[in-house]
């Protein structure tokens, strides 16, 4: 397995959104952004969040997956591999990538206040699923 480096970026794929985290030092996690995949094409996509791995010089992606209880993984984790496996191709970064149990992080997502937001910071649950499964990676020393 390569050396893990900051700085992350984590990913929570959902069928509508994908919520993006950041952590420039591997300490601290903070959100980022939604993305909103309604009326885009996977391309599109890719592009958006390839350009914020450039821009921010992402040098390890954290993904979500969501285990299902027994522990086996499901067919949403085959659909969040597969998407992963093209977003990597399309990017050509080759960066580390690591798929975490998220371990219900949209539900706990779902009880944290949201703060008010501007039409600048398009954050939501979907991008404190990603703060939440960024920071019990780094909590868990992967």
């Amino acid at each position: 397995m390569p050396k893990l480096t900051s700085p992350y970026l984590a990913l929570d794929l959902g069928d509508r959104f994908i919520g993006l985290a950041f952590s420039e030092a591997g300490i601290f996690v903070s959100e980022l952004q939604t993305i909103d995949r309604q009326g885009k094409s996977d391309d599109q996509i890719f592009r958006q969040i390839a350009e914020i791995i450039q821009k921010l010089e992402i040098k390890t992606l954290v993904v979500g997956l969501p285990i299902s209880g027994n522990g086996s993984e499901n067919d949403r984790c085959t659909q969040i591999r597969n998407f992963i496996f093209l977003l990597d191709a399309h990017i050509g970064a080759s960066l580390p990538i690591i798929f975490f149990p998220e371990d219900y992080s949209s539900i706990d997502a779902n009880l944290l206040p949201k703060p008010k937001l501007n039409q600048k910071q398009k954050t939501s649950s979907h991008s404190q699923a990603a703060k939440i499964i960024l920071e019990r990676f780094l909590e868990s020393g992967s």
